[in-house]
This record gives C-alpha cells, structure tokens and sequence, in this order.
C-alpha cells in the first residue's frame, strides 16, 4: 500500500516536470534587430548636434516615439524589423528636415551677409564720388580763385606800368622844365653837385640885404629845388679881399643867411638849407681890378649830389 502511494507521487510530479518544461519551451525569447540599434544611434546623435537638434522639433519626437516602439520587446521577427524600418525612416526624416532648414537658415545668413556687403560697397562708392565731387569743387574754387589773383595781378602790374609810363613822363617834363631852369641859372655841374653862382648885383657894396630886382633868380632857383625835395642846399657868401678879413667873414656869412631866408620864405625847408660864410679866402679872379672884385663878391648856392637822409 505505501508502495503504491509512493508510485502514485512519483507519477504526478514527472508529470508536473514534463509540464514545466513544455511551458518553458512554449515561451521564445525577444527578437533583437541591428536596425533598431542604428536607428538609436542616429537619433542621439541628431539629438545632440546644436546645428541640427532645434530646427525639426516636430519630426524628431515622431522619430523618438518610433524608435521606442522599435526598442519595445517581441518575439514577433516579422514585426520587430518592420518597426526598426519605421524607425529608421523617421530618424533619417527628421535628419533631412533639420538640415534642409539649417541650410536654408545659411542661405538666408549669407543673403543677408551678401546684402550687407552691398550696401556697404554703394556706401564706399558714394562717399568715394562724394568726396571726389567736394575735391573737384574745391579745385575749381582754388582754380577761379588763381585766374582772380593773375587778373588783379595783371591788373595791378598795368596800373603800374601806367604809373610808371606817367612817372617816366613828368620825369621827362620834369628833366625838360630843370633843364631850361638851370640854362637860365647858368648852373653848373661840380663833383659837390649843381653849383649857381650869383654875383654882387643882387646886393649893395658892404650890405647883406638883397636888392629887390634881384629876386627873380631866388625865385627861379626856389622852383628847382622845390623839384629836387630829397636834395641837400648849401649857401655859400663870398666878398673881395676890401676891408679887414674878420669883417668880410661876417658879410659873406649875413649874405648867406640873407639867401637861406628868401629861400626859405619860398617854401623851401631850412632844414634843407645851410649857410656858410667864406670870407676872401675864395676868389673866383684877381681882386686887382674893380670888375675883378666885383666877381669875386658873391653867393653860390649848391645842390648836393647825395639825397638828404630821411629820419
């Protein structure tokens, strides 16, 4: 009896053995696929490129939410590469979406770069015809001021030589009226200067006054010497040798003063003028003879040949 019992529990549990076993063979293990690997991969890295990542938010969820489904367990081999297929698909989607928009954003960048250089370069070349245009004007300017000057310079440079034509003229006349002056002084030319000797006719025997019809030849030579203003006068009295030479030297000095003074009271500078007494010291001819003396008593009246010097 406990034999068979014994028999009886051996039975059921081989039973149960072989029962374990044929549900542990029903159950297959899950189908692995490389694809969905591959589809992983290239989702990850699209995910963490910063160029591509932002640009097809849209398509890369989809691509995720594909891969997923990829990556869930089956032992279904049929099903399992058709979702590795799917994923796939959407990853590589995703991928051109994303960098057909980042092409399109640099597209749209170096339109804009391309833009920018543009306007920039019709800046450059306005600023350049601009400043061009300004140095033009300011040559022209600088041109027509130029032609100004030459015409007021030729201008100026006519006046001039008019000027000097007129000055050449009076000099002409002037040399021409002094000429016929000097003829009727009967000037004459010394290395001291111009030299007019007046004889004792134009004053009284042992006077220093002038006689009054002595004054035409003062007059005369006033006028010349009003025509030299820059010439240096020297008056000079001279008397014979009659009476003591101390006396003669004061007369001849009064006769000097008396011409300065004619001189002067027709208009002539006494600075201009210096009077000078000689004496008998000087005689021009023997005193022997009354006509001899007569000559000697006289003025002389020099133009110095060098200009008075002005202050």
């Amino acid at each position: 009896m406990i034999t068979r019992i014994r028999m009886t529990r051996l039975a059921s549990a081989m039973t149960l053995g072989i029962v374990a076993l044929t549900l542990v063979a029903c159950q297959s293990p899950p189908v692995q696929n490389p694809e969905v690997d591959s589809a992983r991969l290239n989702l990850n890295q699209l995910e963490g490129d910063p160029q591509l990542a932002s640009r097809a938010p849209v398509a890369i969820k989809e691509a995720e939410t594909a891969v997923r489904a990829a990556e869930a367990p089956t032992s279904d081999a049929a099903l399992k590469s058709h979702l590795a297929f799917l994923a796939n698909n959407k990853v590589k989607t995703a991928h051109a979406l994303a960098s057909a928009r980042y092409a399109e954003d640099q597209l749209k960048k170096a339109s804009s770069q391309r833009d920018q250089i543009q306007l920039a370069a019709r800046t450059q070349e306005a600023d350049q015809a601009k400043a061009q245009a300004n140095a033009s004007m300011q040559q022209a300017v600088a041109a027509t001021q130029q032609a100004v000057a030459a015409t007021q310079q030729a201008n100026a440079a006519s006046q001039q030589a008019d000027i000097s034509n007129q000055q050449a003229n009076d000099a002409n006349a002037m040399a021409s009226d002094l000429a016929g002056e000097l003829a009727a002084l009967h000037a004459k030319k010394t290395s001291r200067g111009l030299v007019f000797s007046l004889s004792d006719v134009v004053f009284a025997t042992g006077r220093a006054n002038l006689k009054p019809g002595a004054t035409a030849n003062f007059d005369r030579l006033a006028v010349v010497l009003d025509k030299k203003p820059n010439r240096h006068i020297t008056v000079e009295g001279y008397t014979d040798n009659v009476g003591s030479a101390k006396y003669n030297m004061r007369l001849s000095k009064r006769r000097a003063d008396a011409v300065k003074n004619y001189l002067v009271s027709q208009g002539v500078s006494a600075d201009r003028i210096t009077a000078v007494g000689k004496g008998e010291a000087y005689p021009v001819t023997s005193n022997s003879t009354a006509a001899g003396r007569q000559q000697n008593r006289r003025v002389e009246v020099i133009i110095e040949n060098s200009p008075v010097a002005s202050n």
